[in-house]
């Protein structure tokens, strides 16, 4: 985006990115919910894919942030050029790596009535 000049793409992604819970955010979601040995964390995960249609397709990434990304065109040709030339690069930027937050807790037991 940034190579081709697509300023307003790059601020609707950032805007996209922005809107993603923190693992804080969740860890409040939890703890609002009253459970009890709540775990929150952030791991780093390697996402093995390939060039071409295995990375436009790759499931850790559709539903998510490649999604994202179509969204932040107006000109569906452009926003399938552009991703069409990364998948064709994606040696360029890899190993490519997700943060994900993973969450736990435990609800007390409700009393035998």
């Amino acid at each position: 985006m940034a190579r081709r000049g697509l300023r307003r793409e790059r601020q609707q992604l950032a805007a996209h990115v922005a809107e993603r819970p923190s693992a804080q955010e969740a860890r409040g979601w939890l703890e609002a919910l009253k459970l009890e040995r709540i775990q929150v964390a952030e791991w780093p995960l390697e996402v093995a894919t390939g060039g071409g249609q295995l990375f436009l397709n790759h499931p850790l990434l559709r539903g998510g942030f490649l999604d994202d990304v179509y969204e932040c065109f107006v000109d569906f040709r452009l926003a399938q050029e552009v991703m069409k030339n990364v998948s064709e690069d994606v040696p360029s930027f890899t190993p490519l790596i997700a943060q994900r937050c993973v969450l736990s807790g435990w609800t007390s037991s409700a009393p035998a009535p």
